[in-house]
């Protein structure tokens, strides 16, 4: 057995650190093949590069850490070189407080390097994240690449991506992720960033004022976007948005503030119900081309932006079925407008009130 030790308060900087399974200044806390890790109620301070590093270790339980200032990032599973992630199995992670993972300002090790992150898991299997809390960070907050059977729940992540355009949380080459009941405040990016994730669930999640889209999916399959609240404050971004995904649902999310509450680009089979879209610069939902098979029903789209319509189709040629939706009014002269008949949209019969009291 390696580690169950506790109660200590670590400088990165100082030269026999006491706690190590291999000894690197770089990195205070660092394991590598390794298994039945416990590591608790430590605090870790101007860690060179990583406070806590492992790689290829099984069994692992982080708790009650306190993690301040690397110069990269609090806690990263896996290899930093350019040889790939080694693996790592059955972690858990909770009640971890960490803040100011910056990154460097210059090439002084990697050349174009500049962002910290939070948490980085890379290439790890049947991970568990609660209770974790990342304040500014150079990149991302936290970052799962190439991850099997995930659960981040009841986390905060707040001012991040302060050095790159990604996700407060973001989600890489991933399956059977649950994204649930957490925070994201004041990206300087996304709020959630995924791309290539599969049989995943976003839900239950709060994300404030993110400088550019709320939640994006980039060529993801068979995911669900379920009773998120989503507060936009940037004029040229979108609440969510699908790209080149396929067999998504997203219901349930009360989406405001952004330029369109939702866009669809390259998607196949998405379903929209029960959300309510309201409070975009422009047309609550756009779509651009090739978005077959979308289905938006049951949802509250309420127009009060500069784009006459409340959904805008690029593509005249595809049919696009809306039927059963509440518009923002039951006159029909109005809806004449609201959704209008030469873009291949079927918007009738419609709903004659709106199916949520969520209009906040």
């Amino acid at each position: 057995m390696v580690g169950a030790r506790a109660d200590m308060t670590l400088d990165g900087h100082r030269a026999n650190n006491p706690y190590q399974g291999v000894w690197n200044r770089q990195n205070p806390i660092y394991f590598q093949w390794s298994a039945n890790i416990t590591i608790e109620r430590v605090k870790v301070y101007n860690g060179t590069t990583i406070d806590i590093h492992l790689d290829t270790c099984d069994n692992v339980l982080l708790r009650n850490l306190s993690l301040y200032s690397a110069e990269w990032d609090g806690i990263h599973l896996g290899n930093l070189d350019n040889h790939g992630f080694y693996s790592n199995h059955n972690v858990t992670i909770e009640d971890v407080y960490m803040e100011g993972f910056m990154g460097y300002s210059s090439a002084q090790h990697y050349a174009g390097w500049t962002g910290g992150s939070g948490l980085d898991i890379g290439k790890s299997t049947d991970v568990e994240i609660r209770r974790v809390k990342v304040i500014n960070a150079g990149a991302k907050g936290i970052y799962l690449d190439q991850v099997t059977n995930a659960i981040i729940d009841d986390s905060d992540v707040e001012n991040t991506n302060i050095h790159e355009q990604t996700g407060a949380y973001s989600i890489m080459k991933s399956v059977n992720v649950r994204l649930t009941n957490s925070t994201s405040k004041y990206s300087h990016g996304l709020g959630v960033d995924a791309a290539l994730l599969y049989n995943s669930e976003i839900a239950g999640n709060i994300i404030l004022e993110p400088e550019l889209d709320g939640i994006a999916l980039w060529q993801s399959r068979l995911t669900l976007v379920s009773d998120n609240i989503l507060r936009g404050i940037n004029a040229t971004s979108f609440g969510i948005k699908f790209t080149e995904s396929a067999d998504i649902e997203t219901r349930s999310n009360v989406v405001n503030g952004f330029r369109h509450n939702l866009g669809l680009k390259d998607d196949l089979y998405v379903i929209i119900s029960e959300n309510l879209f309201l409070g975009a610069a422009r047309s609550p939902i756009y779509l651009f081309l090739n978005c077959t098979d979308t289905q938006i029903h049951y949802n509250d789209i309420v127009k009060s932006g500069l784009f006459p319509s409340a959904i805008y189709n690029e593509d005249a040629n595809s049919t696009i079925h809306a039927e059963n939706n509440w518009w923002g009014t039951a006159d029909n002269n109005q809806l004449m407008h609201i959704v209008p008949a030469n873009q291949s949209i079927i918007w009738n019969p419609f709903s004659l009130s709106p199916y949520t009291s969520k209009y906040e």
